[in-house]
């Protein structure tokens, strides 16, 4: 079998998403720096002023301390919640085929991010190997990627991606499932999906994946022509 590539919707991150996940990273690598530049600046002026030293916060009725700001956990709701919002554009009937690109490489870039700088190091380094056809290589780093960030979709989307193109079907099956555990609407690993059960002849499954898709993903030209030829095939030529 010739070089087989990424089929339909489900492919490597776009140039654009690695772009704009590389300049979100930054501005909030850069908002972290001013953060804690600003907390020590007030420490050190409280300290020459000779304030009192700070004090714990108190605790709650029930005896436990409050909450702290969690820089982490701050960056993971906002992109729960931009990921709330563009998903929610995507599904606007008349939405213009630029702006779906432009959100679509806006939600592949929000996938893309892992919270790590470690990893969204080996991310680039497997991105790049795949698109070089290195495909040992994209596998071996990976793997790598998800051992230390088990729960990174788009570390097991990308291993599934790696294992497909290197023609490793028997094991492209579970980090695909294991990426859609952890981003259900994640439309391009459903259409990875409905690709692996079209290939192994489970046309069934495969419809269900493909219209799972686009009920995320409405404009997916990819999804509706498989989604159409998988309907005549598994509900008969009526439709």
């Amino acid at each position: 079998m010739g070089a087989r590539r990424a089929p339909g919707g489900w492919r490597l991150a776009s140039d654009a998403a690695v772009v704009i996940a590389r300049r979100l990273l930054s501005a909030a690598f850069l908002c972290c720096a001013v953060a804690l530049s600003l907390a020590s600046a007030h420490a050190t002026d409280e300290s020459g002023r000779g304030g009192s030293p700070t004090r714990p916060p108190a605790a709650d009725e029930d005896g436990a301390a409050p909450l702290e700001a969690n820089p982490a956990l701050e960056a993971a709701r906002s992109r729960s919640r931009q990921l709330d919002q563009l998903h929610a554009t995507l599904l606007i009937p008349d939405l213009q085929p630029d702006a779906v690109e432009r959100v679509v490489a806006a939600i592949e870039s929000l996938w893309l991010q892992s919270g790590s700088p470690t990893v969204d190091l080996l991310m680039e380094r497997a991105l790049q190997a795949t698109q070089q056809r290195n495909y040992a290589l994209s596998i071996k780093v990976l793997t790598a990627v998800v051992e230390i960030a088990p729960e990174y979709a788009e570390g097991w989307n990308q291993l599934a991606v790696a294992y497909y193109l290197s023609e490793n079907f028997d094991q492209t099956l579970p980090p695909l499932l294991r990426a859609l555990k952890l981003e259900r609407r994640h439309f391009k690993a459903l259409e990875g999906f409905g690709v692996l059960m079209r290939d192994l002849g489970e046309k069934r499954a495969a419809l269900g994946a493909f219209r799972k898709a686009l009920s995320l993903n409405p404009h997916s030209a990819s999804a509706r022509e498989a989604e159409r030829e998988l309907a005549r095939d598994v509900e008969g030529q009526g439709l």
